[in-house]
């Protein structure tokens, strides 16, 4: 039985090359692809679209017409229509190669290899081929087949119906003057017209036998034909002479229209048999993929939540390893620091144990060697000095006359002990000082007489041996005090930082009261200790007490003192800072004007300490005065100066930006946030993440958002900040 292709399940390629650069010219090819294009997607023929019909006309290469045949190939479930018009050749091993316009007689590699169109057919899913093949041998220059030998049997490929025009000359093939070669001229006429008598349908094996009656009545060459697996049954188009022809009898003519409305209701009935099946096919295809792609989305949704949470929680990890690695490198240090501090005084006890074992075993021989008071082992070697002295003096001890030669000579004596007391042989000098013993025959009374810069007793007349032996007293001493209070300084701090402030009190007041004794030249070391004596009676929780103890020993410095030195400076500062800490804005002010005062007649404008009480004075006299506006004004014009001076990046340049910013709060908080999220930024890049100006400023960052209304950025905010804690 014969069928019609289902159009859009089939599709149809038409390749022609109707121009050669070295074969002869086939401008009537040209039209072939236009008609035969035409005719397969118009009324009279299968109807498909115009997207299933591709032309390739004068192909360049071999890849240009087999890639739209292959793409037709894997589309075509139906029918695949593949024609060729052209030069048709023969190579060396008898197989066919369709010309392409560049193709050469002596180079068939520049042809196109039916071969490869044939194994393209092969591999198709179309259920049937039609192969329309309108080409010659060009037999005067490759006629080398047998006689028996035709294109047919050289195109055929299993499950196609192949249908050949074979021609000898190019007169035969394209007479000249034809619209159309003449093989293809007959094949449209067929189709266009039907064939009177023939099926309804008109299948390709009767159009072949018309065929070759009609060009062998013309005198040109008859087609060749080969049906391979029922290709034959493949029709192209219906009759359209039987549908045109009229019988003169009514009764004829009713049962043809009910044999045609029979065939189209079997039709009908076909297709919709087939469009169902269809429809259903891809129903469940459509619900399997909308399956498919729910689930892919449930996954994509709970992949998208998990890398969430595993980004989250790997950021958290990273914040507290990086808090854990800032941790343990503080503890390293400060662990360093604390096997340092060891390390020197040990090595301090350890010059001190010996330097006391020799003067006790040398400079006293009669003292047991367990004890353990130094100024007690001072005064009996002095002593046990004085003795033998007494024992070795003669009847009538020896004089220097007082001249001025005798007084530079016992100068000279006495100054090389005191060089060698001074780089710490104290035993070396204590015995070179009792050399001087011989001399000391008119000793002045205690408190008689000028003594030199050192303390040492020259006087107009002869050195004494009381004199020298305070001397050597008296430097021993102020050695062991300084390493001894440098050693209690470290220690108390130890203490305060460990969290047991009121130890290092105790061991400050002990400095503390030592140094009071030493007058003018202890100033310096009186404030720095009352300052951190201060400190750590404020962290005991005595502010009070540490206010007094700055007052007192501001009080008892001179007044001639130098009041620009830099100790003295620090200590009011320090003042000012814990009057305000106490509610004290306003004495904080004044201490701090005086200060600025003070700074501003000594100092250059851009002096660090100076910006630093400016920074600090407007503060507090924005709180005593309760005049943000006043405090804002003073604070950038500090800053300003800070910046060009030192820069944008220096500590303090940091901490007045901080300042600046919370004080702008009290009337703009939203511009507060903004400042404040900047120099968040900086103080991470200068400072690091953990240290404290930074927690702070992230701390105040909390405050005004909440102050601002941006609650969910103050919540983030503080937990960022718990991250630090």
């Amino acid at each position: 039985m014969s069928v019609l292709p289902d159009p859009g399940a089939s599709r149809a390629v038409i390749i022609g090359t109707s121009r050669y650069d070295h074969l002869e010219q086939l401008p009537a090819v040209s039209n072939n692809l236009t008609a035969l294009a035409e005719l397969l997607s118009g009324p009279l023929s299968l109807r498909m679209p115009a997207s299933h019909v591709t032309v390739v006309e004068n192909p360049p290469d071999a890849a240009t017409a087999m890639d739209p045949l292959r793409q037709a190939a894997a589309e075509a479930t139906d029918t695949l229509i593949v024609y060729y018009a052209g030069h048709g050749l023969i190579d060396p091993h008898d197989a066919l190669t369709l010309a392409m316009p560049h193709t050469q007689r002596d180079r068939i590699e520049t042809s196109l290899n039916y071969d490869w169109l044939r194994q393209i057919l092969l591999n198709s899913r179309a259920q049937r081929h039609v192969v329309l093949l309108d080409c010659c041998y060009s037999g005067l220059a490759l006629g080398r087949m047998s006689a028996s030998q035709g294109l047919a049997d050289h195109a055929a490929v299993e499950g196609t119906f192949l249908l050949a025009a074979s021609a000898e000359t190019r007169t035969a093939l394209a007479p000249i003057g034809d619209t159309h070669t003449a093989f293809t001229a007959a094949l449209l006429e067929t189709l266009r017209n039907g064939i009177p008598g023939g099926p309804p349908l008109l299948d390709l094996e009767t159009v072949y036998h018309h065929l070759r009656l009609t060009l062998e009545a013309r005198g040109h060459p008859v087609p060749q034909a080969r049906n391979r697996n029922s290709g034959a049954r493949v029709a192209l188009v219906r009759n359209h002479a039987d549908l045109h022809a009229v019988s003169e009898s009514p009764a004829v003519q009713l049962r043809q229209v009910r044999e045609e409305l029979a065939r189209l209701r079997d039709e009908q009935h076909q297709a919709r048999h087939v469009a169902d099946s269809r429809l259903a096919v891809l129903a469940a295809q459509i619900r399997e993929l909308t399956e498919h792609l729910a689930q892919a989305l449930h996954t994509a949704q709970a992949a998208e939540a998990a890398r969430d949470t595993l980004q989250d929680t790997v950021h958290t990890q990273d914040e507290k390893l990086r808090h854990a690695q800032d941790h343990t490198h503080q503890l390293e240090a400060e662990l360093w620091q604390q096997r340092e501090q060891a390390r020197l005084l040990q090595q301090e006890v350890e010059v001190l144990r010996t330097q006391n074992q020799k003067l006790v075993e040398e400079a006293v021989p009669g003292v047991s060697p367990q004890a353990t008071s130094f100024d007690a082992a001072l005064a009996a070697s002095a002593e046990r000095m004085a003795a033998g002295v007494a024992q070795q003096a003669a009847p009538a001890p020896q004089r220097v006359p007082d001249t001025l030669p005798s007084r530079q000579f016992l100068r000279g004596r006495h100054d090389r002990p005191v060089d060698i007391a001074d780089n710490g042989d104290y035993t070396r000098a204590a015995a070179l000082f009792g050399d001087l013993a011989p001399f000391d025959e008119q000793a002045p009374t205690e408190g008689t007489g000028p003594t030199t810069a050192g303390g040492t007793g020259f006087a107009d007349g002869p050195y004494t041996l009381q004199a020298n032996r305070g001397s050597v007293l008296r430097q021993l001493r102020g050695f062991f005090l300084k390493r001894r209070h440098s050693a209690l300084i470290d220690q108390a701090g130890t203490y305060g930082r460990s969290g047991d402030p009121a130890a290092a009190v105790i061991l400050l007041e002990s400095v503390r009261s030592d140094l009071k004794q030493r007058g003018e030249a202890g100033y310096p070391d009186l404030l720095h200790v009352s300052r951190d004596l201060a400190e750590w009676t404020k962290a005991a929780g005595n502010a009070e007490g540490a206010i007094k103890i700055l007052e007192d020993v501001l009080l008892t410095v001179d007044p001639n003192y130098d009041s620009s030195h830099e100790e003295i400076i620090d200590t009011r500062l320090f003042l000012a800072r814990l009057l305000g800490s106490i509610g004290d804005a306003r004495g904080a002010s004044e201490e701090l004007d005086e200060l600025r005062s003070i700074l501003a007649a000594a100092r250059e404008k851009e002096d660090l300490q100076l910006l630093s009480v400016r920074h600090e004075l407007a503060y507090w006299r924005g709180v005593s005065a309760e005049d943000p506006e006043n405090a804002v004004e003073e604070l950038e014009d500090v800053l300003r100066t800070m910046v060009r001076a030192h820069g944008p990046e220096h500590p303090d340049t940091l901490m007045m930006r901080h300042n600046l910013a919370v004080w702008r709060g009290l009337t703009d908080p939203a511009r507060t946030v903004r400042a404040l999220s900047d120099l968040l930024t900086t103080m991470r890049r200068v400072h690091g993440a953990t240290h404290p100006d930074t927690i702070g400023t992230l701390r105040s960052l909390a405050h005004w958002q909440e102050v601002s209304g941006d609650t969910k950025g103050a919540a983030d905010t503080l937990r960022q900040l718990s991250l630090h804690n």
